[in-house]
C-alpha cells in the first residue's frame, strides 16, 4: 500500500533551527473511512520507523522518527526530532500546525514529500523510482 510522507514546517522550540514533521501520509482515498487519504502519525508511526530511511529525512530537514519520553504524555510516544538537537517536536504542537494550515486553505496535498513507502512492505521509492 504506497503511501505519501506529509511534513510541515516550523522552527525547533529548543536551538530555533527550521525543521520538518511528519504528520502523518496519503494513501489512496478509498482506503480511508472518512475517503480524505489521511492517516495521521500516530495510526502509522511504527511502521514508518521500520520503513523509511533516516538519511532520507533528514536530506528534507525532518529529524529521525523514535519513541520519546513527553511530560504531556505518559509512557512517551513516537515523534520526530529535531535534526539539530533532536529536541521532541511535540505531537500537539504538529496536530495545531496542521490544523492551522488546513483551517488558511491548505490541502494535504501540500505538505507531500518526494517519499513513498509501502505500508505493507519494506519497498521505499523516491518520486515513481522504486530504491528498495
Amino acid at each position: 500500500m504506497p503511501a505519501t510522507l506529509l511534513a510541515i514546517d516550523d522552527t525547533c522550540w529548543s536551538c530555533r533551527a527550521p525543521v520538518r514533521a511528519i504528520v502523518g501520509v496519503l494513501v489512496d482515498r478509498s482506503l480511508t473511512e472518512d475517503r480524505s487519504g489521511f492517516l495521521a502519525l500516530a495510526d502509522v508511526d511504527r511502521i514508518l520507523m521500520a520503513v523509511v530511511d533516516l538519511d532520507d529525512l533528514a536530506e528534507r530537514g525532518i529529524g529521525a522518527l523514535r519513541h520519546r519520553s513527553s511530560p504531556g504524555v505518559q509512557g512517551g510516544y513516537v515523534s520526530n526530532g529535531c535534526p539539530q538537537c533532536d529536541a521532541l517536536i511535540g505531537r500537539f504542537h504538529v496536530d495545531d500546525l496542521l490544523s492551522e494550515h488546513r483551517m488558511a486553505g491548505g490541502t494535504l496535498a501540500d505538505l507531500a514529500v518526494d517519499i513513498t513507502v509501502d505500508l505493507l512492505g519494506d519497498r521505499v521509492w523516491r518520486g515513481a523510482v522504486r530504491m528498495r
